[in-house]
């Protein structure tokens, strides 16, 4: 496992073994590339536009304060708007007054997605991203009233406290992980093993759902990726067995996902392992999991191709000389 302190010096093995299930000591460069990197997952992640006049099933704040959330909205297509939020992400994706900008963000996504979930149709698609803006904003709040650092604490972004705040955003990840598996098991128990066999009813759901929206059967499409669901479709209600590994294999990578907290290598594990899922998910279910790839991808799976780059590099150096 490789890993740098604070002076971008690298750690031996046995300084790197303490790691375990513990802060990895990224360097200064891997936190400002995943910094930048989730800037731009915020940005595209806050809608251009909000054009909803109401809330006619009213979720989270808008169960309290609906003006408030509906008048929010408006906000959101204002050219006014729209640059303070960009302001706010370079200064943000600058490393800056992080317990300012943070909490910020925050509150623009946590409104955006308010106001979409309480249009009738709740979606899941974007709440990932006011999820790590949470726990980053709980750490850097926590973190400036125990150490009373406010010269730095507001302005500054020492590489220690990112170090933690990174860390922090893979914690909540895998809380959410977690709970999905806690949730199932909750609700259906080891029953979910052997329901998943019936996955493909819920595809001919969809398929039959496609059908009445463009009129063409799925089958007759010459495109493989088009007619995926259906050739699945049909995989699936032949071989049950495989429903259960399929659905079954992420039920148990969210049940053993604390895992990815024991440093780099655990963590591009599970990171590709949930990208691998996600994507194959999406792919025979029309769902969207684009923020859950964007943030597995920046912040479990970037981090062990930055220590094997970094390995080969060195090593390639040493046998240079």
């Amino acid at each position: 496992m490789v890993g740098w302190q604070k002076g971008d010096r690298p750690v031996s093995r046995s300084a790197s073994a303490r790691t375990f299930f513990n802060p990895t000591p990224f360097a200064r460069w891997e936190l400002v590339v995943m910094r930048m990197l989730f800037a731009l997952v915020i940005w595209d992640s806050i809608p251009e536009a909000m054009n909803a006049a109401g809330v006619p099933q009213p979720t989270g704040l808008a169960l309290f304060f609906p003006d408030m959330v509906i008048g929010f909205g408006k906000f959101f297509g204002a050219v006014w708007f729209k640059s303070a939020v960009a302001v706010l992400l370079s200064v943000y994706a600058l490393g800056s007054a992080a317990v300012i900008t943070t909490p910020l963000l925050l509150m623009v996504t946590v409104f955006a997605g308010t106001l979409t979930n309480s249009q009738g149709a709740i979606t899941h698609h974007s709440q990932i991203v006011s999820l790590v803006l949470l726990a980053q904003s709980g750490c850097l709040i926590y973190d400036l009233i125990r150490h009373r650092r406010w010269r730095t604490g507001l302005l500054g972004q020492p590489v220690d406290r990112e170090i933690h705040v990174a860390y922090v955003t893979q914690q909540a990840v895998v809380a959410g992980y977690m709970v999905s598996a806690y949730t199932k098991l909750k609700e259906s128990g080891l029953d979910w093993f052997v329901n998943a066999a019936r996955f493909p009813i819920q595809l001919k759901k969809n398929t039959r759902m496609a059908y009445f929206n463009e009129l063409k059967e799925h089958g007759s499409d010459s495109s493989f990726l088009t007619d995926l669901p259906a050739r699945t479709e049909a995989l699936l209600m032949a071989s049950p067995n495989l429903c259960r590994v399929i659905i079954g294999s992420g039920l148990v990578l969210e049940i053993a996902v604390v895992l990815a907290l024991a440093g780099r290598v655990w963590a591009f594990f599970f990171g590709v392992a949930f990208v691998l899922f996600h994507s194959t998910i999406s792919k025979i279910m029309g769902l969207d999991f684009d923020f859950n790839i964007y943030i597995l991808s920046i912040f479990f799976i970037l981090p062990g191709i930055s220590a094997s780059v970094v390995r080969w590099s060195r090593a390639t150096t040493k046998r240079s000389k």
